[in-house]
């Protein structure tokens, strides 16, 4: 690639997210990063304990484990010394990002080359979903970061029998397995075809001992999380379906029936051709790719990388298929296979003396074509403000005292929603309006509730009983109206 097309192109999409480091959260899944806000905040306003991290719509008490917060008490540490803002919870997502392309770039470059390294490094900063969830309110290119590193590290280790880095790597597994397992868990496949194509097995067992500490710390976690998770109030007995995240079988993996049905692949298969490949022109070149790589030493692990993915797409296909971020695992080595297609299209090219004109510039107008439609994805799916969930928030944090407890019932938002507890920032409960009764909230009551927050599309509130509290405000907010109740 010529001298400075490569990191001005890099300067180039990493700027771009600069126009969209807003200081409110976006959609899509602004619901998961609001619980990722929260975390953030309790440790700002209070002290970084990573063993009892908050949310915020389980009333009084707050304590829920819901992953390692280690991202939360990055973001709240910052908060500590520049002050509260999302711009620096943005930028640390960024950072992460930054580092997880540099890895990328790093491991690409050995195991093919420098302009593979190249051309995948920027296929991978232009995707879609890299674009949006680099400067999200989430841990993922964090755990991305984590993973990448520990495949870099543990690959030099093998290769130079340097213990010093292999242990650099497990390290950097420690981190990536108890905060996310899934991602680094899709590494662990090119990883083990690296040490069967270049003969390590011998030194591979001598260390293998050592990934017992990652996997220790990862069971470690998800017995303390239960164990915490467990201590939780019953808050079953008041809300109908709502359940303690201790046993989180059903929504990590999902029903066999699940994945007997041919539209939740359809779904799944829509989102990776339109969020990473960004098209039909990146499904061919995918293709291509998956045909060039045969002429690679290093093809297999290629392969075992994507084949590693597709099975950890199929074991935690509900997450899969309700959440796109969860596709992020597929963003590196779909990036690489379509870097070794830009890469065998220039050789062909020169390969028949086509060195000057236009056509020696086909794999860089491929890019730049990628990166237009990219740009125009993120532009048209991403970057949404939920306004009339945000203005709900504005009136319970304006007419409530701090430390209210709220109840809130707001149309499908569901028992463990914090898209306007959250902006509030006030504790309480979400009820979806189905389940909204006066028996529910006079036994809320007894928990600590003192307001009740209820948004309607029609002007008839759903049952008397609310006539006996104290009417606080009434609005109209983008054509729902909005009441709010002291208790």
């Amino acid at each position: 690639m010529q001298k400075y097309l490569f990191p001005t192109t890099i300067l180039f999409l990493f700027a771009y997210r600069f126009f969209h480091f807003e200081n409110i959260i976006d959609e899509p899944h602004a619901w998961r990063q609001y619980d990722t806000l929260v975390y953030i905040q309790d440790f700002y306003q209070h002290k970084i304990n990573l063993l009892r991290p908050s949310v915020c719509w389980m009333g009084g008490y707050k304590t829920l484990l819901l992953e390692f917060p280690l991202y939360e008490a990055i973001v709240a540490f910052f908060y500590k010394i520049l002050g509260e803002s999302l711009i620096w919870a943005r930028l640390s997502s960024l950072i992460f990002f930054a580092g997880a392309s540099f890895y990328l770039y790093k491991i690409i470059e050995k195991l093919f080359s420098e302009r593979i390294a190249e051309y995948s490094t920027i296929l991978f900063v232009a995707m879609p979903l890299s674009l949006f969830y680099s400067r999200a309110i989430q841990i993922d290119f964090m755990v991305l970061f984590f993973s990448h590193a520990m495949l870099w590290y543990i690959l030099l280790g093998y290769e130079k029998g340097n213990f010093r880095s292999f242990l650099t790597g497990i390290g950097f597994a420690c981190l990536a397995f108890v905060c996310k397992a899934p991602m680094p868990f899709c590494l662990l496949f090119p990883l083990s075809a690296y040490i069967f194509i270049e003969k390590k097995i011998k030194i591979s067992f001598k260390w293998s001992l050592f990934w017992l500490i990652p996997m220790s710390l990862m069971f470690f976690w998800i017995h303390y999380s239960k164990s915490i998770n467990e201590q939780a109030p019953d808050w079953q007995a008041i809300i109908p379906g709502f359940h303690k995240f201790t046993n989180m079988n059903h929504w990590y993996y999902g029903t066999v029936a699940q994945r007997l049905e041919w539209a939740n692949w359809v779904t799944i298969a829509k989102r990776v051709y339109q969020e990473i490949l960004s098209g039909m022109g990146g499904v061919l070149f995918l293709l291509a790719g998956l045909w060039a790589a045969n002429s690679f030493k290093n093809r297999w692990l290629l392969w075992t990388w994507i084949a590693g993915t597709f099975l950890y797409l199929s074991i935690f296909f509900n997450l899969n298929l309700h959440h796109n971020y969860y596709q992020i695992p597929f963003l590196a080595p779909f990036a690489l296979t379509l870097g070794i297609s830009i890469h065998s299209l220039s050789d062909f090219l020169q390969e028949r003396s086509l060195k000057t004109g236009f056509i020696f510039y086909i794999p860089y107008f491929f890019m730049a074509v990628f990166i237009f439609f990219s740009l125009k994805t993120a532009e048209k799916e991403y970057y949404k403000i939920d306004v009339l969930s945000n203005k709900i928030a504005h009136q319970i944090a304006q007419n409530t005292p701090t430390n209210a407890l709220v109840i809130n019932s707001f149309s499908w938002q569901d028992k463990y929603c914090p898209l306007v507890l959250a902006p509030a920032q006030r504790f309480g409960w979400s009820i979806p309006e189905s389940l909204l009764k006066a028996e529910l909230v006079a036994n809320l009551q007894k928990q600590g509730a003192n307001y009740l927050a209820i948004t309607l599309q029609n002007d008839v509130v759903p049952d008397t009983a609310y006539k006996n509290f104290t009417l606080v405000k009434k609005e109209n907010l983008e054509g729902w109206n909005f009441y709010l109740y002291k208790l």
